[in-house]
């Protein structure tokens, strides 16, 4: 496999972790406008070229596909060129600005016939497929989905970029992530409401928004980039009172069931105490990078399956058409932001 890397920021580090882990794959070359930083991610993965100017990736011949992990607002405009040059595209998320530009980026890659992949990685997380083996092979009537991220943008070193309005902020970087995961676990969403804070940037830092699906189902998602510790933890609501918890940092899938109060009270506090002691070696882990791959092995899964889709001429494992369904969901969020009112999903 020969690939082509654009972008060599954060979340191009992941996915070279995840080539240099993969048999038969070579990365040509890479590009960034930042010559300095390009030069040093070259050295650093002993890959043989770089460049300021993306076009010369391009012209390189027998590609299987070009990696885009540049700035969201750059996507649709290098994604049409890809296409256009006859890559397939691995295309980190989130997919677009706009529904209007991921519908751009479809019908670019259908006429030109070239295969699209949109990266939400966290699909691929093993605790999350975990918890959808469950949900499936015990039978989960889902009725609710609960997200709670909470991160400080400053420890996690965000790039500046992403706290412009100009790349929509932490609503487009991290509620990204909450969008695919709920319509694949809730698909039926019609309405959000949706409520948010500027408190320390120009962009919403702090938001909660509640969303109504069919039948009864609901979900809420509550973000914050202003945080003092990491929180990653999603919940999966059965209607027979059983939950499933993904806590993402500790790497943690804990089932909660109804039974007595005094029981539930010390599960929780000894599963507190445990998940402090995991979070600690996980990031102590991550400092000293003992196993880089633990950190990213939700890129290695969708990477691989992507790889396995080209072999195979199958459809990618994460689709344009699921990358502009997640971006119509933060455009309602987003609107319900601004005007202060619900906003309906999924109407044209």
């Amino acid at each position: 496999m020969k690939v082509g890397l654009i972008g060599c920021g954060r979340a191009a580090f992941l996915h070279m972790i995840v080539y240099k882990n993969i048999q038969n794959l070579k990365v040509m070359a890479v590009s960034d406008i930042d010559e300095s930083k390009a030069r040093a991610f070259a050295q650093r993965f002993n890959i043989d070229k770089f460049s300021t100017d993306y076009s010369d990736i391009l012209k390189i011949e027998d590609l299987d596909f070009v990696d885009i992990c540049t700035p969201t607002s750059t996507h649709a405009k290098i994604a049409l060129e890809v296409a256009e040059a006859g890559h397939n595209i691995l295309l980190e998320k989130p997919m677009a600005l706009t529904t209007k530009e991921c519908e751009k980026i479809i019908q670019g890659t259908k006429k030109h016939g070239v295969n699209l992949c949109v990266c939400h990685s966290r699909l691929f997380d093993p605790l999350v497929k975990l918890a959808e083996n469950m949900v499936n092979s015990e039978k989960y009537d889902v009725m609710f989905f609960k997200g709670t991220i909470k991160q400080n943008a400053e420890l996690v070193g965000a790039p500046s970029w992403v706290l412009t309005p100009k790349e929509k902020g932490v609503l487009w970087e991290t509620g990204c992530h909450y969008a695919y995961l709920l319509l694949h676990f809730l698909p039926n969403i019609k309405q959000v409401y949706a409520v948010g804070y500027k408190v320390k940037y120009p962009v919403y830092d702090t938001l909660a928004a509640i969303f109504r699906g069919h039948d009864k189902t609901y979900a809420t998602m509550d973000i914050s980039w202003l945080a003092e510790e990491p929180t990653v933890l999603y919940e999966i609501g059965s209607s027979d009172g059983r939950s499933l918890q993904m806590d993402l940092l500790s790497k943690k899938l804990s089932e909660k069931k109804k039974g007595s109060r005094p029981k539930r009270l010390w599960n929780e506090l000894y599963s507190d105490i445990k998940n402090g002691i995991k979070k600690y070696l996980r990031y102590a882990n991550e400092i000293f990078r003992k196993n880089e791959l633990n950190i990213c092995l939700p890129h290695f899964y969708l990477i691989t399956s992507f790889l396995e889709s080209l072999k195979k001429d199958l459809p990618a494992p994460v689709t344009g058409e699921e990358g502009k369904r997640t971006i119509s969901l933060l455009e309602c969020i987003e609107k319900s932001l601004t005007t202060h009112t619900p906003v309906n999903f999924g109407e044209d």
